[in-house]
């Protein structure tokens, strides 16, 4: 189970200091290689950053028997990903590998296809070509292993921060009863302090703290991997305290 404390603080700017980053440009058939040499073609505006991610403890790990299986190779793999809209090329030959234990920051200006390609990866919108793999196998729609924080939150207006929170909770673990949902549901909301607004509907809440309620829903779930369309800049200050 991942360090969801962590996965929360990632939301915020600390992670970003403390790993050391390469930048890759994301060319049509880069194949995940470094930039380009002079003369060449000229990269794609889309580029992304990728970190590893520090653990939390530092020395030899105490060993308490065989250590778990971890399948080889990416966690998460984009493998020549071609997407248009109305005629319009949003995205050609896209090649991104993520590992485990790696942070990845897409960058790119407005229109460039940040949130297309974050909505391949969590099986919401479907390539024109190419394919993703989660753990080596294709992927055929969204799925609790990927948490997804959208742009615009995405939260049900007629619902309290509790009860959108609520609306994952129920659906990934509906297994479990419902106090230990309900509980579930608070804890993840005061990981992102808002407890104090639990029982407000978005309308009554700020963006900063609309975007929190989203982040707390899919952490809330759980994921093995989290994959935010935001910058989350209106939260990491809040964040920061956590």
């Amino acid at each position: 189970m991942p360090d969801l404390s962590s996965a929360a603080t990632l939301a915020g700017t600390e992670l970003m200091g403390a790993a050391a980053q390469r930048t890759r440009s994301l060319m049509p058939g880069a194949q995940g290689q470094g930039a380009q040499t002079p003369g060449t073609q000229t990269p794609h505006p889309l580029q992304y950053t990728a970190a590893a991610v520090p653990t939390a403890t530092s020395g030899p790990v105490p060993s308490s028997g065989p250590a778990p299986a971890i399948a080889a190779g990416p966690q998460l793999a984009l493998c020549g990903i071609h997407k248009s809209w109305a005629g319009r090329r949003i995205l050609a030959g896209i090649d991104l590998r993520i590992e485990r234990g790696e942070f990845h920051a897409v960058v790119g200006f407005s229109g460039s296809g940040k949130s297309t390609l974050v909505n391949i990866a969590g099986g919401l919108v479907r390539p024109d070509a190419g394919e993703v793999l989660w753990d080596g196998r294709p992927i055929d729609g969204p799925g609790p292993e990927r948490g997804m924080v959208f742009q615009n939150y995405s939260l049900m207006p007629w619902m309290t921060a509790h009860e959108n929170v609520a609306l994952a909770v129920d659906q990934v673990f509906a297994s479990d009863d419902r106090a230990a949902r309900r509980e579930r549901v608070d804890r993840y909301l005061a990981l992102v302090n808002l407890s104090p607004a639990r029982d407000k509907r978005p309308a009554e809440l700020s963006g900063g703290m609309r975007q929190r309620v989203a982040l707390a829903r899919a952490l809330a779930m759980e994921p093995s991997m989290l994959l935010l369309s935001t910058d989350c800049r209106d939260s990491a200050a809040d964040l920061n305290g956590t």
